[in-house]
């Protein structure tokens, strides 16, 4: 069990968009920015590099 930590929208999608999508109801606002932020670009809500992180539990999943 273990948390990962990306800058890269791309990554982030990857490994938690699967999760994600699955309960969208759940997640409007996650889904809702990692897409903004994958059509406008990594800086479109400020000049910090965005911080996504996912979760993996013992099982491997997300």
């Amino acid at each position: 069990m273990t948390w990962t930590f990306t800058h890269d929208v791309d990554v982030f999608l990857a490994s938690a968009g699967p999760s994600l999508a699955a309960r969208p109801v759940e997640h409007t606002v996650a889904l809702t920015v990692t897409e903004r932020l994958r059509r406008s670009g990594a800086h479109h809500y400020g000049d910090d590099d965005p911080v996504l992180g996912w979760w993996r539990g013992a099982d491997g999943a997300v």
